[in-house]
């Protein structure tokens, strides 16, 4: 076995012989050294003057600079490789992470189109109650304008003519009612009232009228005003000079009787609300269980002496 330094080496992808000191000799070098390290390599030393294969009987040694060399590719492809293998997983995840970013996107557009849609049924829910609340409230202030208009309509009649059941169930507004005339003819004449009150208008006392005295009846007064009225339409009263105001007051009321009709039933309506709450509260705290009568206890002793 001896050693001997060749110049050439077979090319395998054309199997010619090229310098080992040249570039392409150098490059088969590389590959030789790399399979030779895989394991697997195998390489064969031909006498250039015989063509006889004489890999047996050399030792092929490779200088440390071709050795740097070689380790010098070596380690730049596996970085090569290395920063391929960086840069595609690094696409992978920017894909990975703009796909993540879609699917956010759209799971927020189709959140934020539910979120609208569910918002606008609600407003379209919202303004259909309003809308039937509003409907509801007019058709209520609809039919409590008819029975307040029902109702002024029976007080002028009452006034003009006979009161008949309207009477019955509209006291309070009768009552209230005639303390309102009283209250328009007096302050009218604030100085000359307490004067002409002893007088008498188509036979009738003017002393009716006064509500500061505390036998005031407003019924009463509602009576001798209707009659005045009366009176004064037929033309079968003489006025005197000094009671021509008073006369041209009551004409005035005359024309406001509608507005003091709603004024009094409007007191009417307020005074039955907070008796009937007060009913209500009482019945409800004061029952009591009634105790039998002395007829019925002689009823239940005789029927049970009939038993024995």
């Amino acid at each position: 076995m001896y050693s001997i330094m060749y110049k050439q080496i077979v090319n395998p992808a054309t199997g010619r012989k090229v310098n080992v000191n040249g570039k392409l000799g150098q490059k088969v070098l590389n590959n030789y050294y790399n399979q030779i390290g895989g394991g697997n390599a195998v390489i064969t030393v031909t006498d250039t003057q015989t063509s006889e294969d004489i890999t047996d009987k050399v030792e092929i040694k490779i200088s440390p600079n071709q050795q740097s060399q070689v380790e010098a590719e070596r380690v730049r492809v596996a970085q090569t490789r290395e920063q391929a293998a960086e840069a595609q997983a690094r696409e992978a995840e920017a894909e990975a992470e703009r796909v993540r970013a879609q699917a956010q996107a759209r799971a927020h557009a189709h959140a934020k189109a539910q979120a609208e849609a569910q918002a606008r049924a609600q407003a379209q829910a919202q303004e259909a109650e309003a809308q039937a609340a509003q409907a509801q409230a007019a058709q209520a202030q609809a039919q409590a304008q008819e029975q307040e208009n029902k109702l002024i309509l029976r007080c002028i009649d009452c006034m003009n003519k006979a009161c008949g059941p309207y009477e019955g169930k509209n006291s309070i507004a009768l009552r209230e009612l005639g303390r309102l005339i009283s209250q328009q003819i007096v302050n009218a004449h604030p100085r000359d009232f307490d004067r002409i009150k002893y007088l008498k208008l188509c036979t009738y006392d003017i002393r009716d009228f006064d509500f500061r005295e505390p036998q005031f009846m407003p019924r009463k007064a509602l009576g001798t005003f209707k009659r005045i009225i009366k009176s004064l339409d037929n033309s079968g009263c003489k006025v005197r000079t000094d009671l021509k105001p008073l006369e041209q007051t009551i004409r005035n009321i005359v024309n406001i009787f509608p507005d003091l009709c709603k004024n009094a039933h409007q007191v009417q309506q307020q005074q039955q609300q907070q008796q009937g709450g007060k009913r209500k509260n009482n019945s409800k705290n004061n029952t009591k269980k009634r105790k039998p009568s002395r007829k019925n206890n002689r009823k239940r002793r005789a029927s049970k002496n009939k038993r024995n």
